[in-house]
Parts: structure tokens; C-alpha cells; sequence
């Protein structure tokens, strides 16, 4: 889409990212000047009531939702020409982008970004709503260092037995191995997903790696195949913050962390500044901004 385009009440000033049907577009409001991240839908995607439906995702059941972790949602609008999805704009770039590019900020600051994406999750789970796509590339790290979930594209609201659907949907290195084998699952999944995405910006890699989609998720399911420790990878982490992370990537939802209340407990216990704290237990100084990123091509498929 073209720089410029009106629409709505917005012109497109910017593409931020693409994915699956969808571009992201920074865009300016006509009335008032304000800046705005509109999700719109590809012009070239025919407008069945499936694809609108996947369009819009969890879009319409966040819509009302307010915290400081949380992209807001701020309008709906759907169109027979174009629908789109209006969401407060974040000026920064994502997890992924930052570990990718060894932003201090976030090397330097892992506790407490780890802490803020908890606190969102938190409550999206107390408004019974599962994410279900918790991943560096849905945390955007603002320039002023505010850290948010973005993408709620999988969102759902929480049933009582909540089934996965004959399709798996969620992005292969962090999913949870009860959606992968269409079992019942609950917030538990994202609590997995959750400790994937702090192992990742631990240790600049996916616990489970592999070079199909296949591989990857075997591997999440197979009670053989097990992560290495957090500390092999990066020696500056406390022991503290490691069993915190390996216990929410239990493959077994029971030896998991119940609900997110208690992630966020123990990571308060954590000391934040983990580099101070691996020195006074006499460790490996190596720091983690000194890490090598090892990137994984990430695909999603959608329900």
C-alpha cells in the first residue's frame, strides 16, 4: 500500500511489518494529527467471512482492555473494501529485533522486561483471555524502554476445556506441546511459551531448533528430548531466574507454574542486575551482551 493512502480517518505514513494476511502500517490521523499502528487487511485476500474471521482474530475481545504491558486495541472497523485494526503505535522495534542487534537495553535490563511481559500476560488471564502466541517478535520494546504484547491475531477467550482445534496455530519454537497434540490446554500454554521467549533473550537461542517444522515440534512433545540449562549458555544468569524459566518450559502443563501470579512472585526475588549477581557467586564473567544470536526462521500457521 501506497504512502499516502487515505483510510478512514487515517493516511498511511509507513509499512511496519507484513505477515500471513495482514500489513501493519504506521498512519496519522486526519482530524487530529495523533499516531496510530493500523493492522490491515491485503487488499488481495478475498473477503470471505473465514478470512475476515481470521483477520480479526482476538482483535474485538482485547478492545476494551487498558494496561501499561499491552498493545491497546482501539477500534475495529470492517469494511466490505478493506477492513483494518486501529492500535495505539509504539515507537521502538520488537524482542526479536533487539536481541538480533544486541540493544544493551535489553541485555542489561532481561529482568525486568521479563517482568513486565509477566505482568501483561497476568492480566490478560485474570480478563480470561489466552494469548497464545507469546514470542520476541509479539514484545515491542518502546525508545522509552516500555515493554508491551502485540499481536493478539491467536487471542482467544478461555473456555472451561479449552481444545485446540484440528490445526495447530502458533509459531512452531514456542508453542506448547498440549496444543501441538490437540489436547486441552490453558494458561498454562502461554506460561510455556513465556519461559521459550525468556530462554531466548537469556541466552540468544531457542531451547528446540531444527530445520523443519516437523523436527521443531517433536521435540517439544518428545519427553526425551530435553533443554539445556539456561547457565550452559550464559553462565552471568542467577540460578535463581533459571529454575524460574526451565519451570515454566515443563513439557507436563501439572509441573508447570499454575498461573503467571507466581512467575511474577519469584522473578521479584530475582536481583536485577544479573551480572552483579554471577560475580558474587564467584561464575564465568562472560556477560550476556557478549552472546551470539542465533537466529530461527519462524513460520506460523493459522487455525
Amino acid at each position: 500500500m501506497s504512502f499516502g493512502k487515505i483510510i478512514g480517518d487515517y493516511e498511511l505514513i509507513g509499512k511496519i511489518n507484513k505477515g500471513g494476511i495482514a500489513e501493519i502500517h504506521k498512519a496519522r490521523h486526519r482530524g487530529n494529527g495523533a499516531l496510530y499502528a493500523l493492522r490491515i487487511m491485503l487488499p488481495q485476500i478475498p473477503k470471505t467471512a473465514r478470512n475476515v474471521r481470521l483477520f480479526v482474530g482476538g482483535a474485538e475481545i482485547v478492545k476494551s482492555l487498558d494496561h501499561p504491558n499491552l498493545v491497546k486495541v482501539l477500534d475495529v472497523v470492517l469494511s466490505k473494501e478493506m477492513p483494518y485494526v486501529v492500535m495505539e503505535y509504539v515507537e521502538g522495534n520488537n524482542l526479536k529485533h533487539c536481541l538480533i542487534h544486541h540493544d544493551s537495553r535489553v541485555q542489561e535490563g532481561a529482568v525486568d522486561i521479563l517482568m513486565r511481559i509477566a505482568q501483561g500476560l497476568h492480566f490478560l488471564h485474570t480478563c480470561h483471555i489466552l494469548h497464545r502466541d507469546i514470542k520476541p517478535e509479539n514484545i515491542l520494546i518502546s525508545d522509552r524502554t516500555d515493554v508491551k504484547i502485540a499481536d493478539f491475531s491467536l487471542a482467544v477467550r478461555k473456555g472451561k476445556d479449552q481444545v485446540s482445534s484440528r490445526s495447530i496455530s502458533g509459531s512452531r519454537s514456542y508453542i506448547a506441546p498440549e496444543r501441538i497434540l490437540l489436547k486441552r490446554y490453558d494458561e498454562r500454554s502461554d506460561i510455556y511459551s513465556f519461559g521459550i521467549t525468556a530462554y531466548e533473550l537469556l541466552t540468544g537461542r531457542v531451547p528446540y531448533a531444527g530445520t523443519t517444522d516437523q523436527e521443531v515440534l517433536s521435540k517439544h512433545v518428545s519427553r526425551w528430548v530435553r533443554p539445556q540449562s539456561v547457565r550452559r549458555w550464559n553462565p552471568s544468569v542467577p540460578r535463581q531466574l533459571e529454575e524460574i524459566v526451565m519451570g515454566c518450559m515443563r513439557k507436563d502443563p501439572a509441573e508447570r507454574y499454575p498461573h503467571v501470579g507466581l512467575v511474577i512472585r519469584d522473578l521479584e526475588q530475582v536481583p536485577r542486575d544479573a551480572r552483579r549477581s554471577s560475580e558474587q557467586e564467584g561464575g564465568d564473567k562472560r556477560q550476556a551482551g557478549n552472546l551470539r544470536y542465533n537466529p530461527v526462521d519462524e513460520e506460523v500457521a493459522e487455525e
